[in-house]
């Protein structure tokens, strides 16, 4: 009907965006934050329909920020009829962004049946970040037919523990080629990270990159990160765990299970302080290989910056040390980021005196962490703690009887 036809000039500069893209040869198709209307994105699978020949050979696609799952200020979920159409007709996808495009789990489950209809046997990268699928998105995905992802963005979703413990399929089928996973900003908490790390150990063994930034992640949980950490075939390259609730504690946990191979390592964020800085400047020698190390806005002091200079000028892998919002002061700072210049010639190995005392340091800080943790449990544990206080008191006793005799 005339009075539903979109204005032609409207149109035109969508097709007009997308005509000049495959006009180029381009096998790539970037139509991300275009802030089109409902009547402008009716449009899109009728134009790409128009050059099927081309648009069956497009292998990467940008479509983020676009609102396809919900219009802002409407209920109209058309637009998402036009997205899962417009997909259907790129066989050759190996590249989606969907990010920020409010799809909502209905939308994500509309979005990954057209995607395993379509392009399962060549889709490796697939970003719904900033879309809050939930787990019930999450869920969707694993029943989804995409075997092949290597790179898996699900930042900004809502996912919780019960979201992680829904990735397991999608695990199981996919481990082996998944490379990189993003699940920063999502509520995952310490029980979350347990139940992911639990299924990576059993099928992410081909993962390089993981990231956790803002999971809510704990020192309690870390031990978990650090058991996956230490049991991994394959060493990761990357790990991000910036802004989350990691002590000193929860960081030596994974600096002592970290495997050789590490480039970058990202901690900024975290109530680490001097005691937390100190940790990492004692075992920086597990990280032997790392390029760039995050610790912006980790409450670091001079104490801990200089503790951490000193560990540094014994290491020469490191390109770059972010320490921007600390505590420390400017020519302190200075030394720290200027560290290679700043001191030239300092043997890059440490003396057998130092390899001691960062060994016995190490040593008393597992004592003083096993004993804590010790207590920890004996709190929640009344009958067992009086059964343990007994037995080491009727221990005692017979050994002293014994020596008195």
């Amino acid at each position: 009907m005339a009075g539903n036809t979109p204005d032609s000039g409207v149109i035109s500069t969508l097709r007009g965006i997308i005509e000049d893209q495959l006009s180029r040869g381009s096998d790539s198709l970037c139509l991300s934050y275009l802030d089109l209307d409902h009547a402008e994105w009716e449009e899109l699978p009728l134009i790409l329909l128009e050059h099927h020949m081309r648009v069956k050979n497009i292998r990467c696609c940008d479509l983020g920020g676009n609102s396809f799952g919900k219009p802002q200020g409407t209920c109209d979920h058309k637009n998402l009829e036009f997205l899962t159409e417009s997909i259907g007709m790129m066989h050759s996808l190996e590249e989606l962004d969907l990010r920020d495009n409010k799809l909502l789990s209905d939308g994500a489950k509309k979005v990954l049946k057209a995607l395993s209809e379509t392009c399962a046997s060549t889709l490796s990268t697939l970003d719904m970040s900033e879309n809050m699928i939930r787990d019930t998105g999450v869920a969707a995905l694993s029943r989804a037919n995409l075997p092949y992802i290597r790179t898996l963005n699900l930042i900004a979703n809502f996912i919780t523990p019960r979201g992680a413990a829904a990735l397991k399929e999608f695990l199981e089928y996919n481990g082996q080629n998944l490379h990189k996973l993003y699940l920063d900003n999502n509520p995952l908490g310490n029980e979350g990270v347990r139940i992911l790390c639990h299924l990576l150990e059993e099928y992410g063994h081909s993962l390089e990159e993981i990231h956790l930034g803002d999971v809510m992640l704990e020192d309690a949980g870390c031990k978990w990160l650090g058991k996956f950490l230490h049991s991994t075939s394959r060493p990761l390259k990357a790990l991000n765990l910036s802004v989350n609730r990691i002590g000193p504690k929860g960081l030596r946990t994974l600096l002592r299970n970290v495997q050789p191979g590490m480039r970058s390592l990202d901690i900024g964020g975290n109530p680490l302080g001097d005691d937390g800085t100190a940790t990492l400047a004692r075992l920086l020698h597990k990280l032997n290989a790392v390029k760039v190390i995050d610790m912006t806005c980790t409450g670091m002091g001079n104490e801990g910056a200089l503790s951490l200079l000193n560990a540094l000028t014994r290491c020469t892998s490191y390109a770059s040390l972010h320490i921007d919002g600390n505590l420390i002061d400017d020519h302190i700072g200075v030394m720290l980021v200027e560290w290679k210049t700043q001191a030239p010639g300092v043997n890059n190995m440490p003396t057998t005196i130092q390899r001691g005392k960062i060994f016995l340091e190490d040593a008393r800080q597992c004592v003083v962490d096993c004993l804590q943790d010790t207590l920890d449990f004996m709190q929640y544990k009344p009958v067992l703690s009086a059964l343990v206080v007994f037995t080491a008191s009727y221990t005692g006793w017979k050994v002293w009887s014994k020596c008195r005799c």
